[in-house]
């Protein structure tokens, strides 16, 4: 891919925090050439499409081990990957596979982070069938993290090595937690609202109610929330779990009439709330709307709230709000953000939607560089011709 193409993007703290510098570590091949997958490896689908060759597969325990999902997946989305740890008396059930050549670990390494400190190689003895033990290399998580679960989507590859686990050790596996369990709710005012250009990202909700939030409503290019800090319940920390825990506990207020936010609110703004069965989505989200837990820089800032129904239900949501100041020239008055923009194919030349690159077409949606991305569906007052023209200058300054 031509990476010219990210010099036409707007950058985020998101990608430019120090947190992501690192120091790459330079490749040793391991001293064997067996590799004992445990995670999501246990595919050997997934490990084809990763480009490793391997000449023979077969079971393998690695005792005095556990296995759990504290490596984190991403920053912000609460979802743990497969990782182990030494636990005497417990095993790991897994997949030995035999590569081609010891070198075939430089792929693995690659798709497992080493070079950028997210897992590191190990050696360790895996016993197979006959009670012989096989000297293999293995990975385990640089960092840890408490109250993370797996997507259902990850554990289903480990799901996928059925066929060289134990009964036990399989129907362990499938009673782990993992993230699709716990119901999301997220309150939308803007470009992700029905009928609008991000709608397609709420894909797979199992309800949805038209709703409205206590605060106001600016348009400034974007569109942008404000709401009461008296309002602000908690503010999202990216933990699965520790965020589960506040929604459902403003939700109990909720149902017992423990009305905690401003009784004396005469500002809505009117949008969508969407229920999931997926915390995954809040990685999409995060991601469009420039949102990174505890910096205070992102573009947006996901916060739990409450909104209602216009039957006067109340419920427990995620709002993306800026914390920024508005002049009243941008307030939308009646709290309703409406009609769409510009036709984004005509700006397919800049990079900013679709961009050809290396004869394929390029989707900054599905670029993990790409945040913010909703720039391109927003909404404007067709009476203020120069509305345009200002978004094209907050993209040339950069502050988008």
């Amino acid at each position: 891919m031509n990476k010219k193409i990210f010099t036409q993007l707007p950058l985020s703290p998101y990608f430019s925090s120090p947190q992501f510098k690192y120091k790459k570590i330079q490749y040793v091949a391991p001293k064997t050439r067996y590799y004992f997958a445990y995670g999501s490896n246990l595919s050997r689908s997934r490990m084809a499409q990763r480009g490793a060759i391997w000449e023979h597969a077969q079971r393998g325990t690695l005792n005095n081990y556990t296995l759990d999902f504290s490596k984190e997946a991403n920053l912000s989305s609460g979802e743990g990957y497969a990782t182990i740890k030494e636990s005497k008396g417990n095993r790991v059930e897994g997949i030995i596979y035999r590569l081609e050549d010891k070198e075939m670990a430089k792929k693995i390494d690659s798709c497992e982070g080493i070079e950028i400190g997210q897992y590191k190689r190990i050696e360790v003895q895996v016993m197979i069938k006959n009670g012989k033990k096989i000297n293999c290399f293995t990975y385990i998580a640089c960092k840890r993290h408490k109250g993370l679960l797996p997507s259902k989507k990850y554990l289903d590859h480990l799901l996928s090595g059925k066929h060289y686990l134990s009964n036990e050790y399989y129907k362990w596996l499938q009673e782990f937690g993992h993230t699709i369990d716990r119901p999301c709710k997220i309150f939308v005012y803007g470009t992700l609202k029905e009928g609008y250009g991000n709608h397609h990202m709420l894909s797979g909700h199992s309800d949805m109610f038209e709703a409205e939030v206590n605060g106001q409503l600016y348009v400034k290019g974007l569109p942008y929330a404000t709401i009461p800090n008296a309002d602000i319940y908690h503010s999202a920390t990216g933990k699965m779990q520790e965020d589960y825990k506040e929604q459902e506990l403003l939700q109990k207020d909720l149902d017992n009439d423990k009305y905690w936010g401003d009784p004396y609110s005469d500002s809505y703004i009117k949008g969508e709330l969407y229920i999931f069965n997926n915390w995954d989505i809040l990685q999409t989200l995060d991601r469009l709307e420039g949102f990174t837990p505890g910096n205070p820089n992102s573009h947006y800032h996901r916060v739990l709230t409450s909104c209602h129904d216009y039957d006067g239900t109340e419920f427990s949501c995620w709002i993306y709000i800026s914390k920024g100041e508005f002049n009243e020239n941008s307030l939308v008055k009646d709290g309703e953000y409406k009609k769409q923009v510009f036709n984004t194919n005509q700006y397919s030349d800049t990079g900013w939607r679709k961009c050809n690159v290396d004869n394929e077409e390029y989707d900054p949606y599905k670029d993990p560089s790409w945040i913010g991305g909703q720039i391109l569906q927003s909404s404007w007052n067709e009476d203020e011709e120069n509305e345009i023209e200002g978004m094209e200058s907050l993209f040339k300054k950069g502050d988008l």
